[in-house]
């Protein structure tokens, strides 16, 4: 006779194997997280350490603040995509304002600055360029927006097809084939060896 201990025992054991054993979906992290940074000089070039800046995001009016290193260079990371202002501010330099910054997800925007001498009370204002050209790496990158979103050409109109197109992506059915249409489509995506 086995007793009712053993079979509980036996029972907890086959659970716990089946929960081992069953792949557990991982999540892709994707960065969508950017970074606003540059570097701050004076008007004939020198490098300004030690200037206190101030990176406020024009929607919900949050700010981040951090200041020059030796070099002049500052760096603000793991800010959400939208618009910034972007105040530099040194003693005994006009203060230098560059407004409406705008960062995509998981991009990188230089906003440098070129302080003059002056009272602190003076501000230097500059418009942000709607163009931003990205000098520190060659990645090439960009936005989908939700028009263009509804106007791709998806079997079925599930997103889990658009998974494919990203770099590292691989997917055991063929990109708008019926297969994706199902719901459990996910499942059979590896992102990066992960699925």
């Amino acid at each position: 006779m086995i007793k009712p201990n053993v079979h509980l025992r036996t029972y907890a054991l086959a659970v716990l194997a089946v929960v081992l054993l069953l792949p557990l979906p991982v999540l892709a992290q994707t960065a969508v997280l950017g970074t606003i940074g540059g570097t701050i000089t004076d008007s004939t070039g020198a490098v300004i350490p030690s200037a206190a800046i101030t990176v406020t995001n024009t929607g919900n009016q949050l700010a981040s603040k951090t200041s020059t290193n030796s070099a002049g260079y500052y760096v603000v990371p793991d800010l959400p995509s939208g618009n910034y202002d972007v105040r530099v501010e040194k003693e005994g330099f006009q203060s230098c304002s560059t407004l409406g910054v705008h960062l995509d997800p998981a991009a990188n925007v230089q906003v440098s600055c070129s302080m003059q001498v002056g009272q602190v009370s003076q501000t230097v204002e500059v418009q942000a360029s709607a163009v931003q050209v990205q000098t520190t790496d060659s990645q090439v990158s960009r936005t989908v927006d939700q028009t263009q979103m509804t106007e791709l050409p998806v079997n079925g109109r599930n997103f889990v097809s658009l998974l494919g197109l990203q770099p590292g992506v691989v997917q055991n059915f063929s990109f708008n084939s019926f297969q994706a249409m199902s719901l459990f489509a996910s499942q059979c995506t590896l992102v990066n060896g992960l699925t």
